[in-house]
């Protein structure tokens, strides 16, 4: 897989992942066979609805350590990006511009937006990623062109 097809993960994403492969395998997976075992020793599978649901939570449950595995399979290691922004963002056509404080940069698969977590790998935080207070980039989302005005950066603590 080509480099920029790669997901982008820090350290700290590739560890969740790993923690949370081994909680699917050895616990909850376990769990899961347990509860199909017993579904099956009640007898007629065919109108047997918590053996349905047990083979569905089986199922779910092979799905997310598939994707763990893919994930982790593909990834480039990141490095942590550690800095908590404030930025002016200007819609480059329009004109209009917004202020958004304490923007920090997650990883590619774990960040959380009610955070003012971006994702690594979105435009705006490659356009970030190693500048300046005071620096302007710009950078794309579609066709529109923006430009963030780094007004300053702390380092998380």
């Amino acid at each position: 897989m080509a480099e920029k097809n790669k997901i982008r993960l820090t350290q700290e994403d590739v560890d969740r992942r790993l923690q949370e492969k081994n909680q699917l395998l050895n616990v909850d997976r376990e769990e899961a066979l347990k509860q199909l075992s017993e579904a099956r020793s009640h007898g007629d599978l065919s109108e047997n609805s918590e053996y349905d649901d047990a083979k569905r939570k089986l199922s779910e449950i092979d799905a997310k350590i598939a994707e763990i595995n893919f994930e982790l399979n593909n990834y480039v290691l990141e490095e942590s990006n550690n800095n908590i922004y404030d930025l002016e963002i200007e819609n480059i056509l329009s004109g209009k511009k917004k202020v958004i404080k304490g923007l920090s940069v997650g990883g590619s698969v774990e960040f959380d937006l009610s955070k003012q977590e971006i994702p690594l790998d979105s435009p705006l935080a490659l356009a970030i990623k190693n500048a300046k207070q005071g620096d302007q980039v710009n950078y794309k989302v579609g066709e529109i062109t923006f430009r963030a005005t780094i007004l300053s950066i702390k380092e998380k603590k």
